[in-house]
């Protein structure tokens, strides 16, 4: 259960199913990340800042089997994923609900810099864009290679079945529009999968890509 649901509510809910469920379990879904692996039985997670891989059951409706697969990697090989995790006070087992990110794990994994909001990126023509609240940098191998945009906040906007959110800057005579859908992407050169779709706008241009959300500080 997430901490989305307000307290009332819950209990509401649980006076109506408590007579015919009184030993349910109510599980907390936060996002994690880690190294995982599969096994002999199933699947095993080392979670960022841990020395010891724990069990994880697959809960993602058929998503998780695939993963290596689809991101075109050997069944044995690791995988660092960020991913939305269900535990209970009550129930010692760990359930993967969902991936939001996934790639091979010879990359920084645990050790990439997460200090940031929102980190955009495209290939062909190659462009990112990095959001912190200390501001909103615009990147490409053509001049201007970088440009600095003071920071805003998004207007986010509900579209069936998820939600979108854009941020809008503007720095002297350009104007960076950054749009993110809570979209499965993956990245057409390097297969890695991320959370959210990105279409950025800058000097007339619309450009594609992939993005994720980091930890800021």
């Amino acid at each position: 259960m997430r901490r989305l649901v307000g307290a009332a509510a819950l209990a509401a809910w649980m006076t109506l199913v408590g007579a015919c469920a009184p030993d349910m379990t109510f599980w907390e879904v936060t996002r994690v990340r880690g190294e995982l692996k599969r096994t002999m039985s199933g699947y095993e997670l080392k979670l960022c800042g841990s020395s010891e891989p724990r069990a994880v059951k697959d809960f993602t409706h058929g998503d998780l089997p695939g993963l290596w697969r689809t991101l075109g990697v050997h069944p044995s090989s690791a995988l660092f994923v960020e991913a939305n995790l269900g535990s209970s006070s009550s129930n010692p087992e760990l359930r993967i609900h969902e991936i939001l990110r996934a790639q091979p794990a010879e990359g920084p994994g645990c050790e990439e810099d997460w200090a940031y909001e929102v980190r955009a990126h495209g290939n062909e023509p190659f462009w990112g864009v990095t959001v912190k609240q200390e501001g909103i940098v615009f990147e490409q191998p053509d001049e201007p290679t970088r440009i600095e945009f003071p920071h805003v906040r998004p207007m986010f906007e509900m579209r069936s079945p998820s939600f979108s959110r854009t941020y809008r800057t503007v720095s002297g005579s350009d104007t960076l529009v950054l749009r993110l859908d809570r979209r499965r992407c993956q990245d057409g050169m390097s297969g890695f999968i991320f959370p959210l779709t990105a279409e950025a706008r800058f000097r007339g241009r619309e450009l594609h890509g992939c993005a994720s959300e980091g930890a800021p500080r």
